[in-house]
This record gives C-alpha cells, sequence and structure tokens, in this order.
C-alpha cells in the first residue's frame, strides 16, 4: 500500500501567498450560531420521519472543529433495516424545501456498498434505485445559502443501523483516505479516536492552518459546481484575486491542505500513534513517505508570509469589527440582534444569526470584472428564483439552497454510507 499524493502543477509562492492571505482575511460564518439552529431544524422535522430520530453529527457539532465546511442533517432509525420509499420522498421534499430546490448530488448504499453516489438534480432515478433495491443509508446532498450569503453544502440522511462508525471501520478508510492522498479526511478520523484532552491538543495544531485551508478549499469545490455566472459573483466572499479560475484556486488551496495535513500528522506521532494499534507503524511509514515526497516541491509554509488570526473562534477579526448587509459594524453577539424577520421562511432564525457574525467582506468588484472562473463537473440546475449575489458582500437577500460535493464528493473521502461524527 502507498500513500498517493497528488501530482499537480507546483503553484508559485505568489498563488500559495494569496491562499493564505486570503484564510486570514475570510469573514467566516458563524458556525456556533449556525449548530444551534441547525440542532432546532433537526428536532422540528425528525417529526416527519416517525421512525427516526435526528442524530447531531458531523464537523459543525464538534466543539474541536474551528469552522463550519459542511452541515449534517442526519435522520438514523436504530433498527437496521430498508429505507422506505415514502420516507425517502419525504427527505426529497424537505431537501428541495430548505435548499430551494437546488438538489446536486445524491448516495444510496447498503451495507457499506456504494449502489448510488453520482452528481444528479433530478432523482427519480434515485428513486427507482431506493424502491426496486435494499438500502440503509439515503444521502441527498443541497447547496444551502445563509441570508448573508455564504453558501454551504448540506447533506440530508436517512440512515438504518448504527449511527456511530465502529474503530474497526474507521481504521479501513483510514487506510483508503491514504492511499488516495486525502490527508485531511485522515486528520478528522484519527482525530475522532482520541480521548477529549487529546482531541483539543490535535486541534490546536490542525485548526489555525488547516482548518482554515480545508474551509477555503470545500468552498472552492463548492463553487466549481456553480454556473459561471454564480461563480463570478460569490468569488470575492473567498477573498483570492481573479488571476485565476475558481477550479486553478482551488487546486492550488487543496495541494496547501494535504500538505499541512501530512505536517500536522506527522508531527502529532507521539499523540496518536497509541490509539493506532498494531496498523501503526504501517500509517507513520505512509506518512514519512508523503512528507518526503512532499520535501521535494517548493511549498509556501505557514512562516512564509501567514499571518495569524486575530480574532475569536469565529474567525471574525474583532480588530476590524463585522461585515453585515454591506455595512462594518462593531462586533456583537449573535444574540444581540431581535429584529423579527417574517419575509424569509420559517428558517429566518438561522439567517439572522449567522448574519450578525459575518457578512463574507471581500468583495472588491474585480471578479465581475475580469474573472475567468469556469464551471467543471455535472453543473447545477442554476439559480431559479434567487436574485444574483452583488459586489458588496453580505447584501440583504434569501436563501438560496443547492448542493455541493454530489459524486464522490468533497468531504467523503471516497467512502461509503453517511459523513459520521468526527468527535
Amino acid at each position: 500500500m502507498h500513500a498517493k499524493v497528488v501530482a499537480t502543477p507546483a503553484p508559485s509562492f505568489a498563488m500559495n501567498g494569496a491562499v493564505y492571505e486570503a484564510i486570514h482575511r475570510i469573514e467566516y460564518p458563524n458556525k456556533d450560531a449556525v449548530w444551534k439552529q441547525v440542532v432546532q431544524m433537526g428536532r422540528r422535522y425528525e417529526k416527519q420521519f416517525p421512525t427516526y430520530k435526528f442524530v447531531p453529527r458531523g464537523g459543525l457539532s464538534s466543539p474541536h472543529v474551528k469552522y463550519m465546511t459542511d452541515i449534517d442533517f442526519i435522520f438514523n432509525c436504530s433498527q437496521h433495516g430498508r429505507v422506505g420509499i415514502m420516507d425517502f420522498d419525504t427527505l426529497e421534499a424537505l431537501a428541495r424545501q430548505l435548499c430551494h430546490n437546488q438538489v446536486l448530488s445524491a448516495k444510496v448504499a447498503w451495507q457499506d456498498d456504494d449502489l448510488f453516489d453520482e452528481d444528479v438534480t433530478d432523482l427519480q432515478a434515485v428513486r427507482d434505485l431506493v424502491a426496486s433495491h435494499e438500502a440503509d443509508v439515503v444521502v441527498i446532498t443541497g447547496r444551502y445559502e445563509l441570508k448573508n450569503g455564504w453558501q454551504v453544502p448540506m447533506d440530508f440522511t436517512l440512515q438504518r443501523g448504527e449511527s456511530k462508525m465502529p474503530k474497526a471501520k474507521r481504521m479501513a478508510r483510514i487506510q483508503a483516505n491514504l492511499e488516495e492522498g486525502n490527508f485531511a479526511k485522515v486528520v478528522s478520523r484519527i482525530r475522532s479516536l482520541l480521548t477529549p484532552a487529546k482531541k483539543g491538543t490535535f486541534a490546536s495544531e490542525w485548526n489555525e492552518v488547516g482548518g482554515a485551508l480545508r474551509f477555503l478549499a470545500k468552498q472552492l469545490e463548492l463553487v466549481t459546481r456553480l454556473p459561471q455566472k454564480d461563480q463570478v459573483s460569490y468569488m470575492p466572499y473567498l477573498c483570492l484575486p481573479a488571476d485565476l479560475s475558481a477550479k486553478e484556486w482551488c487546486q492550488v488551496a487543496n495541494k496547501e491542505m494535504q500538505a499541512e495535513a501530512v505536517r500536522v500528522l506527522v508531527k502529532t506521532k507521539d499523540l496518536t500513534g497509541p490509539v493506532l494499534g498494531e496498523q501503526k507503524e504501517a500509517i507513520f511509514a505512509l506518512l514519512d513517505a508523503a512528507m518526503e515526497a512532499l520535501s521535494q516541491e517548493p511549498s509556501q509554509s505557514k512562516s512564509d508570509g501567514y499571518p495569524s488570526h486575530a480574532g475569536d473562534e469565529s474567525g471574525v477579526d474583532q480588530s476590524r469589527g463585522t461585515r453585515q448587509r454591506g455595512k462594518f459594524l462593531p462586533e456583537t453577539s449573535a444574540d444581540a440582534t431581535t429584529e423579527t424577520l417574517t419575509d424569509l421562511g420559517s428558517e429566518a432564525a438561522l439567517d439572522k444569526q449567522a448574519c450578525s457574525n459575518s457578512g463574507g467582506g471581500c468583495a472588491s468588484g474585480r471578479w465581475g470584472d475580469n474573472a475567468s472562473a469556469s464551471s467543471t463537473g455535472k453543473a447545477s440546475s442554476g439559480s431559479q428564483g434567487q436574485p444574483s449575489r452583488g459586489q458588496a458582500a453580505g447584501a440583504e437577500r434569501g436563501r438560496g439552497g443547492g448542493s455541493s460535493g454530489g459524486g464522490r464528493r468533497a468531504g467523503r473521502g471516497g467512502s461509503s454510507g453517511p459523513r459520521q461524527q468526527s468527535d
């Protein structure tokens, strides 16, 4: 078994520097405020699935994950069996409702074997598969949009059976992630195996740089799935120059993220070794080989011009305040805003709280003038009924939906089954 280090053209130091500058300048969505509202939504919507319970899982739920990269909306039935077609129909209706019909992908599995994992907007073929085959996991991914304009992948999952991943299965997936070169996913899988005290230490090594790079990489993967006009209007949120397309920036950010993951995994061997058991030596050998391969490539390290965060846990620089609805405002608590919103649908509170901490403020107008962003993969069905995001970040608007991450979606690491809780 060999760890795969993806061979991509070496980015210039200027490109790397732009990525590190961007993760310092981005005004990140308020993870804690979004999570509180997601839990409320989950408790409310689980009533639509009589035999299922909402399960708080994923990075959004973890205190050891600093940045929000996606939303896991998991409904679990502890009794193993087959997902019923009526429950599938309810799940699809919910995904389309909350994501304003912007569905981009779906996944169907039975006992860890993927039956379907593709980019898709029309779910009829997926429905037919669920109706005609045994399936204990169904995932519909949508592109959920907060009111301040940030978009995030949201996985709507029905799961029958054990809701937590056994250690043996997690170790097998660590091996698979190493083989495919997805070291960032290995970080999250190993973190979940650690004791609470060690999780904190391990997370502190990863979050400040690696976690921020993962946020940027996941966002760029999402952007490449948008229609080109939406790519141009969204890219200013990510504080990157218009020199490259979203696809090219995605490659640069992903390369830096994976390199940082290798660095962290090698640095924390003493911390992680005890939980890896008899597979420790094989895993460490793969990491050493990956580190050696990376050392042969020119790369931008944290010390090469990366400015440390001056902000709080949300990633917002307190000295600059918060950009909200196109304005700079003094930093305030997410609970300080009490304005009643009556025209934004049932999840207005989620949008309102997320808005209070971030407006996505790096808009400059240059992307609208000369960006070369190009759409890759299977495009979404568009942005019907949604006004385009203006050049000014954090503009007043409602949510859209849709999803990133479709077939072989970002963050899945090639694994089957639903995304499991990291911690």
